[in-house]
């Protein structure tokens, strides 16, 4: 990150973590320079673990409106946005990136039925998956378990990105995913770069 970042510059970092976003000001010399914070509230009912990707996107907008005035005030324009994610916190959304339910936590474990189908289903799953054994945690256990109980969402839903996607997209307009995120999910065959 040093060699990347412009001596005397300074880049905005937000971290999307389970229990708070922070976003701060730092330096080149990765000192941070301003921060603040705010609290996440996880939707806990019936076993599940849940979070509203609209709060999500209005939390980390105003975050970063503070930072970028502390920038401001402090005379230093950022050159980048850096952004940190939660693990495999996902949603589907519709075609206007709408969320279609509340999202999904990393830490909702309603897909113990479909972490044992794929143990199951797939050969070879370290090579395939990167993971001993798929956990009811895993993106792509949940992603079958929305499959399986709510298959209209499911069939209708333009994409599931996940929550650090989701904010880069609203940010920026664009949706994307890079093998480290995609990876983490089950997704991804690691070795061959391709879906599972």
């Amino acid at each position: 990150m040093r060699n990347k970042i412009k001596k005397g510059s300074v880049v905005i970092v937000l971290d999307l973590g389970t229990s708070a976003f922070k976003c701060g000001l730092v330096s080149d010399a990765l000192n941070i320079v301003a921060a603040c914070k705010h609290d996440v509230q996880l939707q806990k009912h019936s076993g599940l673990i849940e979070i509203d990707f609209e709060a999500a996107i209005q939390t980390c907008s105003a975050l970063i409106r503070h930072i970028i005035g502390e920038a401001a005030a402090k005379r230093c324009r950022p050159e980048a946005l850096i952004i940190t994610s939660q693990a495999q916190t996902f949603v589907p959304v519709d075609r206007d990136f709408k969320p279609m339910i509340t999202g999904i936590s990393w830490l909702d474990t309603r897909a113990g039925d479909e972490a044992d189908f794929l143990s199951q289903s797939i050969k070879n799953i370290p090579l395939k998956m990167g993971y001993r054994r798929p956990s009811p945690m895993l993106y792509s256990s949940k992603l079958l378990w929305l499959k399986n109980y709510l298959p209209e969402i499911y069939r209708r839903a333009h994409a599931f990105p996940l929550l650090n996607e989701f904010i880069v997209q609203k940010l920026t307009g664009e949706f994307y995913t890079d093998y480290t995120n995609f990876g983490m999910t089950g997704m991804l065959d690691i070795g061959g770069r391709e879906l599972n």
